[in-house]
């Protein structure tokens, strides 16, 4: 990441030497931020292309030939690095204190950085190592800088801004997703190498186990095909809510890392896997539209969609066969039946409800939210769903992968 900060550097020493670039802009006193905000945001796309009569180089993409990572227990190379998305900066503030002689920048964006890397340690007591490819996706990074500088003439006898240091902060705003490839050198059964083996009839070991997978499973595991399950993405499906035709685009449901076990069984004679865990918190957000009726009360509207609960209780049931491949045994579900209520609170909010009619929508969400308890038995339907079922098709995965040996003591 120093490359990016030093790059950054360089580029805004750039930004004040106004010759070299064509004159797309206005003067700004040093005190109005807001006008030095929007000539540095016309600025962006030149200063990250590459400005050639300055002989500076391209910063989008930003090319890192080799950079050291070393974080507590584990030690990582990166090499031929590709940095993608300060061309998508938004410059949100700069000001310029005359008085201390400092710069402060800050500005948001995406980042993506694609490499190859070779790891070995361990990161949040789980174990890490592998040499493959790796992609981190960083989703609205805020970065700020404060820049001390002098006034010294350049070669041509002009006062320029000389920058003399750098102090940054940062913050990820929404989400960073990692994918490595060929972790554990392709032994994949080390993926879970930290989770306790315990065996069918040891319950309370089954449920600590649950329980230390759980965020292996939430971030993803590519190397299994298990995708990353913490926010999930329904973009176009129709759901049947009694008398409610509700259609969700585009909808992201959160909140699956805040899975608490609170029992794992197995039932070898009747080959059912049973589990029973509570979601603390969980929310949707996306497009909606419906048409219908919600406990009897009219409902119609095409705008956006928050659903929002607290403590979600389920219980789900999984049958199970043994299926032998290549001489070893593996655990593979078949189908699941599942239960659940809303046990502490539960929001309802939707825009644009009867085309606007306000008086309507507030009759409406009052309702919903009046009743929550007996309205999120149908309208949470499907958060609760579509979790269940992406759940269930991960551990299929998993599952399959694994021959029993690599999980349970038998």
């Amino acid at each position: 990441m120093g490359a990016i900060f030093c790059a950054l550097l360089l580029a805004m020493q750039l930004t004040f030497i106004q010759s070299a670039i064509p004159r797309v802009y206005i003067k700004c006193s040093v005190w109005d931020s807001g006008c030095l905000a929007r000539q540095a945001q016309i600025k962006v796309p030149a200063l990250t292309s590459g400005i050639p009569e300055l002989f500076t180089e391209i910063l989008d993409p930003m090319l890192v030939n080799f950079a050291r990572v070393n974080l507590a227990g584990l030690k990582m190379d990166l090499n031929n690095a590709v940095i993608q998305g300060l061309k998508n900066a938004v410059i949100d503030r700069i000001n310029i204190d005359t008085a201390s002689r400092q710069i402060q920048l800050v500005y948001h964006t995406d980042l993506t950085m694609k490499s190859r890397y070779s790891a070995q340690g361990s990161i949040l007591n789980l174990p890490f190592n592998g040499d493959g490819e790796a992609v981190i996706s960083a989703k609205k990074v805020h970065m700020e800088y404060l820049m001390p500088f002098d006034i010294s003439k350049d070669a041509f006898g002009r006062d320029v801004i000389d920058l003399k240091g750098l102090q940054y902060w940062f913050d990820v705003k929404d989400n960073v997703r990692f994918d490595f490839t060929n972790l554990f050198y392709g032994n994949k059964g080390q993926i879970f190498s930290s989770v306790e083996k315990c065996s069918y009839t040891d319950f309370k070991c089954l449920k600590r186990s649950f329980q230390k997978a759980l965020p292996l499973f939430t971030e993803g595991i590519p190397e299994l095909g298990i995708e990353r399950m913490d926010e999930l993405v329904v973009h176009d499906k129709t759901y049947k809510l009694g008398g409610l035709d509700l259609t969700l685009k585009d909808a992201r449901l959160k909140g699956l890392k805040t899975t608490v076990f609170d029992h794992v069984s197995i039932d070898t004679n009747k080959k059912v896997l049973f589990t029973s865990y509570h979601i603390e918190k969980c929310s949707m957000k996306g497009k909606y539209e419906g048409v219908g009726t919600i406990k009897v009360l009219p409902l119609r509207g095409s705008g956006e969609i928050f659903l929002k609960f607290r403590n979600v209780a389920l219980s789900v049931n999984s049958t199970y066969v043994m299926e032998n491949k290549n001489n070893k045994e593996y655990f593979i579900p078949k189908s699941y039946t599942f239960d659940y209520e809303v046990k502490d609170s539960a929001h309802f909010n939707m825009t644009n409800l009867f085309s606007g009619n306000e008086e309507l929508s507030n009759a409406v969400l009052t309702f919903l939210n009046e009743n929550w308890r007996e309205v999120s038995k149908e309208f949470g339907k499907p958060i609760i769903e579509e979790q269940t079922r992406q759940i269930f098709k991960n551990v299929v995965k998993y599952f399959s992968n694994s021959p029993v040996t690599e999980i349970f003591l038998l």
